[in-house]
């Protein structure tokens, strides 16, 4: 899935777009994660950008993240959800770093 989204950093409000599996691509290269951790991440990510696109949402922001994270805990355990929330934190500390 390569969707394309604008991250808009709280801190910063600088906003990129940035296509989601070659970012990943990138970080991975260079992070230590490997393995399990960086197949959940990828699957984290992924489930976050295709709750983005099925709820039309090009700008993310803090609100967003929040309604994302009370969608996560009304299907998942609350140990899935807090990983597949680790994994979008990651994505976006990756990318304040980066940009």
């Amino acid at each position: 899935m390569n969707t394309d989204i604008i991250v808009k950093s709280c801190e910063t409000a600088l906003e990129h777009r940035i296509n989601l599996d070659d970012i990943m691509d990138y970080y991975f290269d260079y992070d230590e994660y490997r393995g399990e951790t960086e197949r959940v991440y990828r699957v984290g990510v992924k489930k976050f950008s295709s709750w983005l696109e099925k709820n039309d949402i090009t700008l993310v922001d803090e609100s967003v993240l929040l309604k994302y994270k009370k969608y996560l805990g009304s299907i998942y355990s609350v140990r899935t959800a807090n990983l597949y929330l680790t994994s979008v934190r990651w994505l976006f500390k990756r990318c304040s770093n980066h940009y």
